[in-house]
């Protein structure tokens, strides 16, 4: 009998044990407490023809020092404010009491659809930053601030001067083109290809022009162009360097860059 009553005695308490034990599982975990920061700036701190880097330094709390652990952003570029970043960083800093951290991300300025209509913008684009920085203590700090970033040019292309000379019934001429970089950031000018037609008789087809070269921000690279009007490639040559006659050209290519092309269609006038 007493045997039995242990027994029981033993069942009733494990059972109130479990119970306990399942009472303390479903407790709730505390809401996160969530803050505002202050956001001090937002700034581009890196551009490439297709894509931007926006960096957003942040007060997290002036009073106490918080170590940051990760921080989630999202990137809202263009007039409809389009998501075209999202994602987030381990940080891994010791904010200290009324210091900032910085947060990068990068994003393109358009859709690859959109981008050629970014390209013949003349206003700035704007964008939206925002985000959360979380630190060890699971305090969440929100941020969100608009900016603007410039939007990239297609370079400019143009012929500068036609330098000809007269030798023994043949004309020599050089083309001297210049590719204007108007953007704030080093494109990477792999030449150009171009047919090339005077008086509407296309002379030179698939032909090249330039080298490999880098062309910093707001400056210019020069091409060159020679070509030599004979009888065999142009039959009225004599007649023209008799009358000194003006001829027209046109230069129809592409300017090739390291992420691509732009089409150029070039035309003026031949002068002795």
């Amino acid at each position: 009998m007493n045997r039995a009553l242990r027994i029981r005695g033993t069942i009733a308490g494990a059972a109130a044990a479990l119970a306990a034990g399942g009472c303390a599982g479903a407790q709730v975990a505390p809401e996160p407490i969530v803050s505002k920061a202050e956001v001090m700036k937002i700034e581009v701190t890196d551009q490439s023809f297709t894509t931007f880097t926006s960096t957003a330094t942040l007060k997290l709390d002036p009073a106490q020092a918080h170590p940051a652990r990760e921080a989630r952003y999202e990137l809202f570029v263009g007039d409809g404010r389009k998501l075209l970043a999202a994602g987030k960083v381990s940080l891994g800093a010791d904010v200290a009491a009324g210091g900032t951290v910085e947060i990068a991300a990068t994003a393109p300025y358009a859709d690859e659809d959109d981008l050629g209509d970014v390209m013949e913008r003349e206003a700035p684009l704007p964008y939206v930053f925002k985000g959360t920085v979380t630190t060890d203590d699971g305090h969440i700090f929100e941020f969100q601030r608009a900016a603007m970033v410039r939007a990239p040019r297609v370079p400019n292309a143009s012929v500068w001067h036609v330098e000809t000379s007269i030798q023994d019934k043949e004309v020599s001429l050089v083309f001297f083109l210049r590719v204007e970089n108007m953007n704030p950031f080093e494109l990477q000018l792999n030449g150009l290809a171009f047919d090339l037609a005077i008086n509407g008789t296309k002379l030179v087809e698939k032909g090249t022009a330039g080298r490999k070269q880098r062309v910093p921000p707001s400056a210019t690279a020069n091409l060159e162009i020679p070509f030599t009007l004979s009888k065999e490639n142009f039959p009225q040559v004599e007649q023209i360097i008799r009358s000194r006659a003006r001829m027209q050209y046109l230069i129809d290519g592409q300017i090739q860059l390291s992420i691509g092309h732009i089409p150029v269609e070039l035309a003026g006038p031949i002068e002795f």
